[in-house]
């Protein structure tokens, strides 16, 4: 029972950042990001570690591309399952090393500084990397 309640919370947390990631633009900025590390419940997990219940974590567990045109796609690969999300992204008009993330009418700010885009939601987090 409890590893079915750390499955459910860490796959909550983890559709929830990937919703918050999936709207995201600056040219330089513009590339495909993939999954390099993630926080969850306290314990930091790389790609390649064994995430107890969703197995192992490859660099496209969550990959983030954000186009020229302000556009991005999300893909995530978790649990046999592959979800794809659309929106639109720019940079932030007060911090450069920050990016505006829309999707579904949800605009989120995220750290971006052209190499990592990142992220933290209730103590759960998500490291990207070109």
């Amino acid at each position: 029972m409890k590893k079915l309640k750390v499955w459910l919370l860490t796959l909550v947390s983890v559709m929830a950042i990937v919703c918050c990631l999936a709207a995201c633009g600056s040219s330089s900025k513009a590339g495909t990001y993939k999954i390099a590390s993630m926080t969850i419940a306290g314990t930091e997990y790389k790609v390649g570690d064994e995430i107890p219940v969703l197995g192992k974590l490859t660099d496209d567990y969550v990959t983030i591309t954000l186009n020229e045109d302000g556009t991005c796609e999300m893909v995530a690969k978790m649990v046999g399952t592959e979800i794809k999300t659309e929106g639109t992204w720019k940079e932030n008009a007060d911090d450069s090393n920050k990016i505006d993330m829309t999707v579904e009418g949800s605009t989120q700010t995220l750290a971006c500084d052209g190499s990592t885009i990142s992220m933290e939601m209730s103590g759960n987090s998500v490291v990207l990397k070109k």
